[in-house]
This record gives structure tokens, sequence and C-alpha cells, in this order.
């Protein structure tokens, strides 16, 4: 182990010391596991709602309570923080038209796709749409 510490991830050593979590002023030992980075997405997006072109990693940190570095640590820069946000919508939507697709009548499921769009945005309505 290295020196004492608190028991809580570090994303560089390992361990935050109670000196370094007091330093810090936020939730240190913050470490993008599991479901973080759709949280980070998801303050992406709310980020971007309320401050559209100026969004900064500092306003998505925020609201996220993480600090800036964790989230660079995830995604390079803000290019390609939102180039995700945007990638996963696109997902998400062809997800619904991936369904539409696999129905056998034609008909049907040109009718899905088509009822897919708007109900897509009418579900998602803050969401980046394709």
């Amino acid at each position: 182990m290295r020196g004492s510490h608190s028991g809580r991830p570090c994303a560089r050593f390992g361990w935050f010391t109670a000196l370094q979590r007091q330093r810090c002023g936020r939730r240190a030992g913050w470490a993008i596991q599991g479901d973080r980075p759709n949280l980070i997405l998801d303050a992406a997006r709310d980020a971007t709602i309320e401050h559209w072109r100026d969004t900064a990693i500092t306003h998505v940190a925020e609201r996220v309570g993480a600090p800036t570095g964790s989230i660079y640590h995830r995604f390079p820069s803000r290019d390609a923080l939102f180039g995700s946000l945007l990638a996963r919508s696109i997902r998400r939507f062809h997800q619904g038209l991936i369904v539409a697709a696999e129905i056998e009548d034609p008909r049907a499921s040109m009718a899905a796709m088509a009822r897919h769009i708007p109900q897509f945005c009418g579900r998602t309505p803050v969401t980046p749409r394709p």
C-alpha cells in the first residue's frame, strides 16, 4: 500500500489520503466505473441544454460532482465528449429502427419505422437528434 489511505480509489495512484480529500473539497475518490460514462453523458446533455455552445467540461463536472480531470480521463477532449453524446443518441435511435426493420411484412415494417421517428423525439425531447 502507498502510505495511509481511506479506502477510496483514485484514478492515478489508487488511493486518496484523508488530506487529499480535504484539499480537494469534492467527492474525492470519484472514479469512473460501471455506468459512470452514461452519467457523464447525461450531465453533458443537461449542461448543453443550459449553456448551449458555451458548454465547458467544468459545467459537466459540476453536474456530475466530479473533478474535471475525471471527465478528461474518460473523454480526452470536449469534442470527444460531445461526439460520444451524439453517437449515443444515434445508437438509441437506431435500436428502434432495427426492431421495426425486423418485422416480416414490408408495409408494417415501413409504417413502424415511420412511427418510430416522432415517438423517439417525443420520448427524448432533450436528446440530440440525428
